[in-house]
């Protein structure tokens, strides 16, 4: 009998908790740097449950959480969500996780195309894969198993983190005819600026995106702000002038214990002028009178300059990361 007709995939139900807790955790195993994780951040088996339900009853359409069964016995999941690219869904990192029972049966392949065909039957037309890791060695498995059924890396990311406690920043730089203008709402002003500043860009990822145009601009940042928006975060889109031109923008999003700059860029005119630098501190300086402990913020890792300066104001890498576009859908006959 050909082992996929023994493979069942459905969506994930409430139903489900105890089975899709049972293989995120034992897919996860092989890692011992996640099982550290998990221990270090308290994460029971008891929270993995729970946070499942509640993702279930909170689920959006634009959302998939998928299950998959091996002879009528769970052995797969994998989960799927929006990106923030028009007609773009992702799939989200550590998935397909996969029980080691049931490994190299084709479950974490037959997971992806079904993500797929429903994603298209959904009207989404690109699919990107990514991969989160504090080891390169995870990263690898998951670009190996993603080259092998059509994807791509088209960036090579890590997050950057910064302790504010740690840092020994206390004051400002200070940059005559230098404004940040904040505002929680999106204005034509503030996407015209981070799609120009992104058309000249070293960051992969905002060329392969087309970020530099507009309209795709536009959408990619309302639904960024949306998302953030969502889990409780407080947006302020920057507006950066000097001389009393616009010069940039700077995107952040703040929870009660967490700042993240979401996006950043400076107009080609303006750069090696410290108009990045200066931002950034102000924002640091922020956070710090809010009592907020930590800023993160992501970045392609061939960005040398950025990554400079990142690590020059008390950055430092943490979590490494890999961006996959679906290239060539022959590989899972989708074509």
């Amino acid at each position: 009998m050909n082992p996929h007709n023994k493979i069942r995939i459905l969506p994930a139900l409430e139903e489900h908790a105890s089975d899709w807790t049972e293989i995120f955790l034992d897919g996860l195993r092989r890692y011992r740097w996640m099982m550290r994780y998990l221990k270090q951040q308290n994460i029971s088996k008891y929270d993995v449950t729970q946070s499942f339900i509640q993702d279930i009853h909170n689920q959006t359409q634009e959302e998939q959480l998928l299950i998959a069964f091996y002879n009528n016995r769970p052995a797969g999941i994998i989960r799927f969500d929006r990106y923030f690219i028009p007609s773009t869904t992702k799939i989200l990192s550590h998935f397909p996780l996969v029980k080691q029972r049931f490994q190299r049966r084709g479950i974490g392949t037959a997971l992806v195309k079904q993500g797929i065909l429903n994603a298209y039957n959904s009207g989404y037309e690109n699919i990107w894969a990514e991969c989160w890791s504090l080891h390169q060695r995870e990263i690898s498995v998951y670009e190996n198993f993603y080259s092998k059924i059509g994807f791509e890396c088209k960036s090579k990311r890590y997050e950057m983190n910064c302790n504010i406690s740690d840092l020994k920043i206390i004051q400002t730089i200070n940059i005559p005819n230098f404004e940040i203008i904040s505002n929680e709402n999106l204005t034509e002003e503030f996407i015209q600026a981070i799609s120009s500043s992104y058309k000249v860009s070293s960051d992969i990822l905002h060329s392969f995106e087309n970020l530099g145009d507009f309209e795709t601009a536009k959408k990619f940042l309302i639904q960024t702000k949306k998302s953030f928006d969502s889990i409780g975060f407080i947006i302020d889109c920057k507006l950066l002038k000097y001389q009393n031109e616009i010069c940039g923008a700077m995107m952040t999003a703040t929870s009660n214990i967490r700042g993240m700059i979401l996006e950043i860029g400076i107009l080609p005119n303006y750069r090696r002028k410290k108009l990045a630098k200066k931002a950034i501190i102000d924002y640091i300086l922020q956070m710090k009178n809010k009592q907020v402990y930590e800023i993160i913020l992501g970045v392609d890792s061939t960005n040398i300059p950025a990554i400079s300066l990142y690590e020059k104001i008390g950055f430092i890498k943490t979590w490494m990361g890999s961006m996959l576009f679906l290239e060539n859908k022959g590989k899972l006959n989708l074509e």
